[in-house]
């Protein structure tokens, strides 16, 4: 065999990740289809062989074996799902192209009655990860100096299929054992100006490695010896720290895993062990400690433990990301504090560290490709920016929710509220004599429609390298605000802009509803008696009495001072001196409420449909999603509402004009 060629055998499926482009999606009577990136040449990292090696899939035609796309015969299956037959087909691949280094797919989505749920998914944008599963033929491999990890290029290789995926495949993500692979040779061809022999005894194979030296002095040159280049102390002094402190901090997350005390983790650092050393010591450790006899699930119980420290350790950074951006907002302990001085490219390399690669000899542009493809990097980012959304928007006043009322919507259908105005007389009932059946009218022009709302931030890989905490503060808290705000305007808007129609299309105060004032006044006794008293006077629309006890007074900041007067209590000498309004009405105000005069009541609203607001159901108030955009290396976090405001009936509100 050449010493520039070795062969090797895969018996396993790769997975690449990435995501429905949801602006292409196409839902016509004829077609429903939409576009994926199913491959880029973006390096990741993989655990393989004989070797750690970072893949590149080569996103050149010739590269690629394309008869199965030509022919449609990449079929979309459900979570790679191969064995459910042709029920597990959704889709099939009709069209394929590379431009820019992207290979990108049209598929064609099924028409089957079963699946319409899915698309339905799809198009709201539920649905939008997808994973493409590929064999190689032939490998590149090339090593770029002696401590870096080798690139594996991809230079023969064919999609098999793609998948829709509820997490998208990680890259490193392999099928083991998987009977439907027939096992294939894989070349693996060195390219290497420099060759660097190593003998694999076991496998009585020769590996060539390839590696980058720098060039020696052509003969006559002025000078034989080669010059030094000029070392910054400063840089490495600032290299070395940053070094220290990721290497403690892994080896605090990999102690506390194994659960073995913090003196442990103590000593290990103080010692300077590397990180393999320390993992040696971590396992010789658990070893000698181990008493508990074999239990069938013990693996269970370790996988629970490591996940819940990756998540610990994800939430230590977050809160130094947090508290690093905004001073004060969080409490740091325990482990943040080892991260608590660290940057984003900081962090994107402790991540890598985590996973076992070796990330100091990567450019910015490199170390974040890599972090964001092949660890819990993007997590960490989106769940910071969530975290400072979601604490924003929740402390902020939604006063306009006591003057509406929540209602269900289980998906973007039109939702139609059915009012049962009937009159319902009870009438006496013999011994052995039968119930009559009332006839009710029903009221079905109530509506309300979902509609998606949002706006997203992006930690681009400019953003990580300049350390930007703004992304962290000042815009998630922008959304945040924006969102609070944009409900609060929906819904104020309907009480105060005049034109609102209730069902029966009339304006939502008007004189033939019986709750508009007739002349304007300000809040006094006379005038809250007059409302209390229309509003005690309403009627179904069977003409039966529907009272209405007003619970709150709305006025505008003008008002208020007058209003909390008129409804505060006093020690009366005499019956006439009473106020009968202390304590019987809630003030309510809000910036919006614009005219310096007008005034309403409102009744509660838990027990009448007045305003009605409705969020999808499951998703109430802001949701945050997450999306990575492997073609920029971007982290895009979106705010989205999913949200709908209306006037439904008109009889649990009276205003007055005022003076």
């Amino acid at each position: 065999m050449s010493n520039k060629t070795i062969t090797q055998k895969q018996d396993e499926r790769f997975y690449t990740r990435a995501q429905v482009d949801s602006a292409t999606i196409v839902d016509t009577d004829a077609e429903k289809s939409f576009e994926v990136t199913f491959a880029t040449e973006t390096p990741v990292f993989r655990r393989s062989w004989e070797e750690n090696f970072n893949e590149i899939l080569s996103c050149l035609p010739e590269h690629i074996r394309s008869e199965r796309l030509d022919e449609g015969a990449v079929p979309l299956l459900d979570n790679h799902d191969r064995w459910s037959g042709v029920k597990g087909q959704l889709g099939i691949v009709t069209e394929w192209s590379v431009k820019n280094k992207v290979c990108r797919a049209k598929i064609m989505f099924s028409t089957r009655e079963e699946l319409k749920e899915i698309w339905g998914d799809i198009k709201a944008k539920i649905i939008r990860s997808i994973s493409c599963g590929y064999n190689v033929y032939k490998y590149i491999r090339e090593v770029v100096s002696d401590n870096s990890i080798p690139n594996y290029t991809a230079t023969d290789w064919e999609p098999m299929e793609i998948s829709l995926a509820p997490v998208p495949a990680d890259f490193r993500s392999k099928i083991r054992n998987d009977s439907q692979v027939v096992a294939h040779d894989v070349i693996i061809e060195n390219l290497s100006p420099v060759q660097n022999v190593r003998s694999n005894m076991e496998k009585e194979t020769e590996v060539v490695e390839k590696t980058t030296t720098n060039p020696q002095p052509e003969a006559g040159s002025r000078s034989a010896t080669p010059v030094a280049p000029a070392v910054d102390a400063a840089q490495v002094r600032a290299d070395a720290v940053k070094a220290e402190r990721i290497r403690a901090a892994s080896i605090r997350t990999r102690v506390a895993s194994a659960k073995l005390g913090e003196e442990f983790a103590n000593d290990l650092i103080e010692r300077g062990v590397t990180l393999e050393e320390a993992s040696n010591e971590i396992f010789a450790k658990l070893a000698a400690n181990d008493t508990t006899p074999a239990v069938r699930n013990a693996s269970v119980t370790s996988a629970t433990i490591v996940v819940d420290e990756v998540e610990n350790t994800r939430k230590a950074m977050s809160d130094a990301l947090l508290h690093r951006s905004t001073p004060g907002s969080v409490k740091l302990e325990g482990k943040a504090q080892d991260y608590r001085f660290m940057s984003m490219m900081d962090m994107a390399r402790a991540c890598l560290i985590a996973k076992g690669e070796k990330a100091y000899g990567y450019s910015p542009n490199e170390l974040i490709s890599r972090a964001i493809a092949t660890t819990d990097y993007p997590l960490l980012l989106n769940s910071t920016v969530e975290r400072t959304i979601r604490k924003t928007y929740e402390a902020l006043p939604v006063e306009w929710k006591q003057i509406a009322k929540q209602i269900t919507a289980k998906d973007f259908r039109e939702k139609t509220g059915i009012a049962y105005d009937g009159k319902i007389t009870f009438e006496e009932i013999a011994q052995g004599g039968e119930y009559t059946e009332s006839k009710f009218l029903e009221n079905e022009s109530a509506k309300i429609k979902l509609k998606t709302y949002g706006k997203k931030v992006s930690i681009t890989r400019q953003t990580i390298i300049n350390d930007d905490l703004d992304v962290f503060s000042k815009l998630p808290s922008l959304i945040a605000r924006g969102a609070a705000n944009f409900q609060a305007d929906m819904v104020w808007g309907l009480l105060t802009n005049g034109t609102t129609k209730t069902p029966d299309n009339v304006n939502l105060f008007h004189a033939s509803h019986g709750n508009l004032a007739g002349s304007g006044a300000a809040p006094s006794e006379t005038t809250l008696s007059a409302a209390r008293v229309a509003m005690w006077k309403q009627k179904t629309l069977a003409g039966e009495p529907m009272p209405i006890a007003p619970k709150h007074i709305i006025v505008p900041i003008e008002l208020l001072t007058t209003v909390e007067k008129l409804l505060t209590g006093i020690v009366a000498s005499t019956t006439g001196d009473v106020n009968i309004w202390a304590g019987k009405l809630s003030p309510i105000t809000n910036p919006r409420l614009t005219n310096a005069t007008a005034w309403y009541l409102a009744g509660d609203m838990q027990e009448n449909e007045g305003l009605v607001y409705a969020y999808l159901e499951g998703e109430e108030g802001i949701f945050v999603d997450k999306e990575i955009d492997f073609n920029n290396d971007c982290v895009v976090t979106k705010a989205r509402l999913d949200f709908a405001a209306a006037a439904w009936d008109h009889r649990p509100f009276y205003k007055n004009p005022g003076a």
